[in-house]
């Protein structure tokens, strides 16, 4: 097992603190910057990031809102993903060389939508399982967030229902176990997301550090129309979906592939949304020739 990832703080131009994660064999080795999907944290991926972290210089953030990130996340001042890029985008600014840029499912969302304002910051984009809604369905979005009804998803209602104190760490990972999302997780990919993801309170508890509340309204303003970035994209990309229950489905991967023909597509079988959960080595090989093809 390689050594686990660092923690370090990244601190953006309004003072406002991010946790993150490095790893990285030495500093001159190409550089990855890898962004978690909603309501999860860096540290839920620290077996990929890793073995990344053999061959690149691994940095990989807490979203606002996520993990141990301390920026501020008042979930009625947010109205749309632009925060997440933003926050993204100044991280990228704060690095002397560019990087390839990686993420799951938001964090691949987000990261085209930075890539497309710093093309000249993104040496690669690879995205996993990206949030990309086919036409039709973003416009039906679209229409339930003017009328005030995003928070009336599936997803969001979801997410404000979830649990989020437990008596101890060990009880929230045996809560999760076998269930919904986590149904198909390998357990230590669980404890890593519960540990990264969660604070002690004073009464001896723990709770989530992504309150329900806030991964609720981050569902509720998910991006209804990205095409206009995808068209931007300037950079190599891989984009890799699962065969079932895609946040990508056939309809945006052939709008994606229209916009952007050298796309390398990679259609993962036996594969779901949480792809980099169930086969973290595809990913990471995917990941590797994006970043490092000649290594």
């Amino acid at each position: 097992m390689p050594p686990l990832p660092t923690r370090e703080c990244f601190v953006n131009a309004r003072g406002e603190r991010f946790s993150l994660l490095r790893a990285a064999p030495i500093s001159a080795a190409p550089a990855l910057l890898w962004i978690h999907a909603t309501g999860f944290n860096a540290a839920t991926y620290h077996e990929m990031l890793a073995e990344l972290g053999r061959h690149l210089d691994v940095r990989a953030p807490d979203l606002r809102g996520h993990g141990l990130s301390a920026a501020p996340a008042e979930a009625p001042r947010l109205r749309s993903w632009d925060v997440y890029r933003d926050d993204l985008i100044a991280f990228l600014d704060d690095l002397d060389r560019p990087v390839c840029l990686a993420g799951h499912s938001i964090g691949g969302a987000i990261s085209l939508a930075a890539a497309a304002r710093r093309p000249g910051s993104v040496s690669g984009l690879l995205l996993v399982e990206p949030v990309l809604l086919d036409q039709a369905a973003g416009r039906a979005l679209a229409q339930a967030q003017r009328a005030g009804k995003g928070r009336q998803i599936p997803q969001s209602l979801a997410a404000r229902k979830r649990r989020a104190v437990f008596p101890s760490r060990q009880a929230a990972v045996d809560n999760f176990i076998g269930r919904g999302a986590f149904a198909s997780w390998r357990r230590s990919w669980i404890e890593a997301y519960v540990e990264g993801g969660t604070r002690e309170r004073e009464d001896g508890r723990v709770e989530l550090t992504c309150a329900p509340v806030w991964e609720s309204t981050t569902f509720a303003v998910t991006t209804a129309d990205p095409w206009p970035d995808v068209a931007r994209l300037a950079c190599p990309v891989t984009l890799i979906v699962g065969r079932h229950g895609s946040t990508c489905g056939n309809d945006s991967v052939r709008r994606f592939l229209e916009l952007q023909p050298s796309t390398r597509l990679a259609e993962v079988e036996q594969a779901s949304h949480f792809l980099p959960m169930e086969q973290p080595e595809r990913v990471i090989r995917e990941i590797l020739a994006r970043a490092a093809p000649a290594r």
